[in-house]
């Protein structure tokens, strides 16, 4: 009723939304974004009808941006003209709640424009929880935030985010391992990617000035770790000759996404685009 099943040039059965799914889908996120205002209303500062305007515009561009593509492999994934900066943009602006709920909207907006989805929970992943860590950009939205608070924060969310990640390798990568192994070694082993992002995150954030090129940054690496997961779990089958499933994400989703977060970031380093910036933070938060 939601999606159909059809079978692709590749002969692998993928979901497309019916007409009731795409507006299900748009239901949903005018469902979020209605969660997240009376989340902001509750616990944070109310959004104005600029800002507001502003989450639309970056989600409009966004949206128009990703279909400029620059480089697209034909099983998923594309070098596109700065989309993923622009999505980033709402949660350097007004935070992480709001950052997660624009990416959130935007994979949705995805789904409904270029679907492919060949497991549900691979919609999941690809649509949800890929788009969702580019909100990871408004954990550097404040400036100025004390640095013990700063070492306290990054601190939590690395314990945490290491248990979780270990009881994910256990319980749900547990399968890819021989009966010989350890699951619990391997869980372990799993974890260690996630402990490393995290870790690399604090580096970033003493090390470099620009809260937009760290919040920037940041959203990538979150980006890249579910567009692996999501390849090896669901994409193991089009690994190249000679690879394994894990590499062969590693390095086909690095290649789409660091690529277009180069050319960003260097895009991103130009006095006068850092100049425009500023002044588009200042125009979007007073």
């Amino acid at each position: 009723m939601l999606y159909n099943q059809t079978v692709n040039e590749w002969e692998e059965v993928v979901y497309v939304p019916t007409t009731l799914g795409k507006i299900l889908l748009v239901v949903v996120i005018l469902a979020l974004l209605g969660l997240s205002l009376a989340f902001m209303k509750k616990h944070s500062k109310k959004l104005t009808i600029k800002q507001l305007t502003f989450c639309a515009m970056s989600l409009a561009l966004g949206t128009v941006l990703s279909n400029v593509k620059l480089f697209h492999f034909p099983t998923g994934g594309s070098i596109t003209l700065l989309s993923m900066l622009v999505i980033c943009l709402p949660g350097y602006w007004f935070g992480l709640g709001v950052g997660v709920l624009t990416g959130i909207s935007y994979g949705l907006l995805q789904l409904l424009i270029d679907p492919y989805v060949l497991y549900p929970m691979q919609l999941v992943i690809d649509y949800v929880l890929a788009f969702a860590a580019l909100g990871l950009s408004g954990l550097f939205s404040t400036e100025g935030e004390d640095k013990k608070s700063k070492i306290k924060t990054w601190t939590i969310g690395i314990l945490i985010s290491y248990v979780f990640a270990m009881l994910s390798g256990i319980f749900l990568m547990a399968r890819r391992i021989m009966p010989t192994e350890s699951k619990i070694n391997y869980g372990i082993l799993f974890s260690l990617l996630f402990f490393l992002m995290y870790v690399l995150t604090i580096i970033i954030n003493f090390i470099i000035k620009n809260s937009l090129v760290k919040g920037y940054m940041l959203a990538v690496v979150g980006r890249y770790a579910f567009a692996v997961l999501s390849g090896w779990i669901f994409f193991g089958s089009y690994a190249w000759e000679g690879w394994d499933a894990l590499p062969y994400s590693l390095v086909y989703n690095a290649i789409y996404i660091f690529t277009e977060a180069a050319v960003t970031l260097c895009i991103l380093l130009l006095p006068p685009v850092k100049k425009v910036m500023g002044q588009l933070k200042t125009m979007a938060t007073t």
